[in-house]
């Protein structure tokens, strides 16, 4: 049962004495042995380094340059050799020097941006860069056979509708959480680097012990895409 104060008056003098009280739903009562709250201080977030900050601007331009001039042209190649002239391992020398070009061009227009706008930049280079691994390895609707030939969107209404959502729901978080994804995006951008380069190394290790289709032979309407 909660104490409170009261008071009791006689002929001579005042006396305060501490009554036990019923104790009422909703109403507040004060502790006097409770001490004062401590006035809460806002935390300011820490902003990184300059230095901190290109670097994880480097690391998202790469990465969404080695999805587009290295492992795309790799998956391409490596699953429908039939189709070309020239071996991967020919075509690396090219696909580097666009590379490292596509790089630098993503990683100057970071550089000119401001730092609230460089810092969505990054955060929206490593979303692109995830969802081009994610329409890579998992959402492959199996357009049809690399001949050449057009492809009959109207036949992949749905998985195309899957696609724009998953690109404009990845692209909005990148973009609302900025500030806190662009801290942490050199780590993860080396890490799905890393992760398909290792995929990389997989594959071409299994292509090469498999044994190959001749462009003359066997091969009746392409690969697949």
């Amino acid at each position: 049962m909660p104490l409170a104060p009261t008071i009791e008056r006689n002929h001579h003098f005042t006396d305060i004495k501490i009554l036990p009280i019923p104790w009422r739903p909703g109403v507040e009562y004060m502790n006097l042995n409770s001490k004062p709250p401590k006035p809460k201080t806002r935390q300011t977030p820490r902003i990184p380094s300059v230095r901190s900050q290109r670097f994880s601007l480097v690391a998202g331009a790469v990465l969404v340059s080695t999805h587009l001039c290295f492992f795309g042209p790799f998956e391409i190649v490596t699953s429908n050799t039939a189709e070309f002239d020239v071996t991967f391992v020919q075509m690396v020398p090219r696909l580097i020097v666009l590379l490292l070009g596509f790089s630098a061009l993503l990683t100057m227009i970071g550089l000119w941006a401001p730092y609230r706008v460089r810092s969505r930049i990054t955060s929206i280079l490593l979303a692109i860069g995830v969802l081009l691994w994610i329409q890579g390895s998992f959402l492959k609707w199996g357009y049809g056979a690399f001949d050449g030939k057009g492809i009959d969107w109207t036949a992949f209404l749905w998985q195309g509708w899957v696609d724009l959502g998953i690109w404009l729901t990845l692209l909005g978080v990148a973009y609302y959480f900025s500030d806190r994804i662009s801290r942490h995006a050199s780590f993860l951008a080396i890490g799905f680097i890393l992760i398909q380069s290792g995929v990389l190394v997989t594959q071409g290790v299994t292509s090469s012990s498999s044994p190959t289709v001749s462009k003359a032979g066997e091969n009746t309407g392409g690969g697949a895409r």
